[in-house]
């Protein structure tokens, strides 16, 4: 049996539940490190091992298609979602240079970039700014920033590796802050 238990709330209220689940069944190493939404209400699930897959469900829990990301097959790098279009930016893990692939709403590599930097460990997606946020490791280079059209500029973010980043809307610019 299944039960939720449920915070003070207004009986008055409708109260919706909708725990759909789906198992993204990736062969060899069935496992989703990140997941994510847009605004259609997909969600995408980044994983798996050898090559590494990025899954899109609907919002009903039904595999739509899956895409195998070919080269750094063997190290995760995160992934970031441009909610508004639905496009995902895939990166690269591995040692540099680091590759980002942009994949379209129906799983189709349409861009990848040229290397990036060391290695690609945390991705956000700036709504504000319209850019992919980058932190990793293995510098010189430990952050930065891209643009939708994959044009790599770098960010001046010290002399350490970063393994978390998060955005805070600070006003008419973003706050990027990582660890």
């Amino acid at each position: 049996a299944v039960s939720f238990q449920l915070a003070p709330y207004n009986s008055k209220e409708t109260v919706i539940i909708d725990p759909w689940t789906s198992n993204p069944n990736f062969p060899f190493y069935n496992a989703a490190y990140d997941i994510n939404f847009d605004n259609a209400g997909n969600v995408l699930a980044y994983g798996s091992l050898t090559p590494l897959k990025l899954a899109k469900f609907d919002n009903t829990g039904a595999l739509l298609w899956t895409y195998n990301l070919t080269g750094a097959s063997y190290a995760y790098g995160d992934f970031a979602v441009d909610e508004a279009t639905g496009i995902s930016y895939i990166g690269e893990g591995k040692t540099g240079p680091t590759v980002v692939h942009k994949i379209n709403t129906s799983g189709v590599d349409i861009a990848q970039s040229t290397g990036v930097m060391g290695e690609i460990w945390r991705m956000v997606f700036d709504r504000v700014a319209n850019q992919i946020v980058i932190a990793g490791g293995s510098g010189p280079q430990y952050a930065a920033v891209m643009d939708t059209a994959l044009n790599h500029f770098e960010l001046p973010m010290g002399t350490q590796d970063m393994v978390l980043l998060a955005i805070d809307n600070c006003g008419p610019d973003n706050c990027y802050m990582a660890n």
